[in-house]
């Protein structure tokens, strides 16, 4: 069951990196206005406008979990507990793992601006948001929006694939934070998922 669940997830960000390729070559079509999110048009264009940085993937995931401090989670006083290094981490933009004997997951994906010109890159950001609150409102029946987290962020559950994990998703420039959990992690509340994604942002953006 969880090795399924794992794989929806890896569906659920495939299918979100390859809408955002799709809108940030050249589709800038405007979001409809019964969105089931807080985020308005307004919101993703200053989000956008602010941040330009463009961040480098790091290949040595085993690196990057042990440079993270996960002590202040639920599951573990230990800076760094025992994880697993996903098969997604392979593809060579990203770092998924698990923890909390699989109970959590959270990948990092950086889609690769090496062809995006600097100035270009605040439009490539917010076409990309625009496609991943679109992607976002196909998956979930149920989402809240996160103010003040990375460019855009929201907490995904009840999707329609049925599976019963709690999402929480991060947009920090070209980077895609994505978080699952079961219902059986102890930091399954929207609080802990947003903890977590504190503490990932503040390491792409170091």
């Amino acid at each position: 069951m969880r090795k399924l669940i794992q794989q929806k997830s890896v569906i659920i960000i495939g299918t979100i990196i390859l809408l955002g390729l799709s809108y940030s070559c050249g589709n800038s079509k405007e979001q409809e206005s019964d969105s089931l999110l807080e985020y308005t048009e307004d919101d993703l264009e200053n989000s956008s406008s602010e941040v330009a940085k463009v961040y480098t993937f790091n290949q040595d995931c085993k690196a990057t979990i042990e440079n993270m401090d996960f002590s202040s989670l639920c599951f573990s006083d230990e800076k760094t507990p025992a994880y697993k290094i996903g098969e997604m981490s392979n593809f060579g933009n990203r770092c998924q793992f698990e923890l909390a004997d699989g109970q959590l997951r959270f990948a990092l994906v950086y889609r690769d601006y090496s062809e995006v010109a600097p100035d270009e890159v605040a439009m490539a950001n917010q076409a990309f948001q625009q496609s991943h609150q679109k992607t976002a409102e196909m998956m979930y029946k149920k989402l809240n929006s996160v103010k003040d987290l990375g460019d855009y962020a929201f907490i995904g559950a009840d999707s329609i694939d049925n599976s019963d994990e709690k999402v929480l998703e991060i947009l920090v420039s070209n980077v895609l934070i994505s978080i699952a959990a079961d219902p059986e992690y102890c930091g399954f509340s929207d609080e802990e998922l947003i903890k977590l994604g504190r503490i990932l942002t503040a390491y792409v953006k170091k």
